[in-house]
């Protein structure tokens, strides 16, 4: 019970030490990024197989929404949205999946293990400061 306790502790201490990350940019609508979108399986390794990915769509029912497109130089499957319209603009952005609302989500500073943020993409994470510089103190 106390080793637990005291990993808790040093958990949080970690968290509060360890950098943030910074949100910025905005949507540039051009539609890559419903294009290319890469998920992570439930064991947090990237989904690799047909297989895996109609697995985890059993268990989460949004995933429906997406369509295996290709694979990257990684063998990632990549995946692109059955909505995505011509215009690059979602045809049911009112009622589009929780992973295209929350899409880049940053939750406690962490950026998300479901999501990547393409290279061209509007968006940006940024770090708030090097974590040398929390050492410092």
């Amino acid at each position: 019970m106390l080793k637990h306790l005291f990993q808790y502790i040093k958990f949080k201490i970690m968290q509060f030490k360890t950098s943030k990350y910074i949100l910025s940019g905005k949507c540039k609508k051009c539609g890559n990024c419903c294009r290319s979108i890469i998920f992570r399986n439930g064991d947090n390794s990237w989904i690799r197989t047909e297989e895996e990915f109609f697995e985890l769509s059993k268990k989460d029912k949004h995933l429906n929404n997406f369509i295996i497109s290709g694979e990257d130089e990684q063998g990632r499957l990549l995946f692109t949205c059955r909505y995505l319209g011509d215009n690059n603009l979602c045809k049911v952005h009112f009622i589009r999946s929780f992973y295209c609302r929350m899409y880049p989500f940053t939750k406690s500073g962490i950026f998300t293990k479901t999501l990547f943020i393409p290279e061209d993409c509007g968006y940006t994470l940024e770090v708030d400061k090097p974590f040398k510089d929390y050492l410092k103190g």
